[in-house]
């Protein structure tokens, strides 16, 4: 007996759920170390201040690596979060399909995860921005105007488009 079309959906869908969790924990397990890292350059820099050698150096690198562990984690639901949406939505449609209301399917799943997907490039371009403003690297006028338009941008089609929703 051949496999029915719902069954090699959900052994699809789990397999990829699998291989999207795993991804998601080695994120932001790398996004812990990069934030331990941090604390660690942050704790010696405490220290050699404390005993006057003054040495700013390992601040900016534990500044950078603190914000590239907080982006990492911010990064890292993303794909879990696509793959969890749109197959909630394909199953939907496939089950729609069967009853023949293919056209009453509710496509919050996928609105869902663009109002996610939205917040997270918000979070990950804030970031940056705040990386560059508080590190060491000479500031960029440019560079930091187009990154807050980028979040202006982003925020503001977040709150055109689901931020006046009522919930549901």
């Amino acid at each position: 007996m051949r496999p029915s079309i719902e069954q090699i959906t959900k052994a699809v869908y789990c397999i990829l759920m699998c291989l999207a969790g795993a991804t998601m924990v080695a994120m932001a397990m790398a996004g812990i170390v990069e934030i331990v890292v941090a604390l660690k350059l942050m704790y010696r820099s405490c220290a050699r201040q404390l005993l006057c050698e003054l040495d700013d150096a390992n601040d900016d690198v534990a500044v950078q690596f603190a914000l590239k562990g907080i982006e990492s984690i911010f990064v890292a639901p993303v794909g879990f979060l696509a793959i969890h949406c749109i197959s909630i939505y394909i199953m939907r449609r496939m089950k729609a399909g069967r009853c023949g209301e293919i056209d009453n399917v509710d496509d919050r799943p996928v609105a869902e995860l663009k109002a996610w997907t939205l917040s997270l490039m918000i979070a990950v371009v804030a970031t940056d921005l705040i990386g560059r403003l508080v590190g060491k690297t000479p500031f960029e006028r440019e560079r930091v105007i187009a990154e807050c338009v980028v979040i202006t941008v982003l925020a503001a089609v977040w709150w055109m488009v689901y931020g006046r929703r009522e919930p549901p």
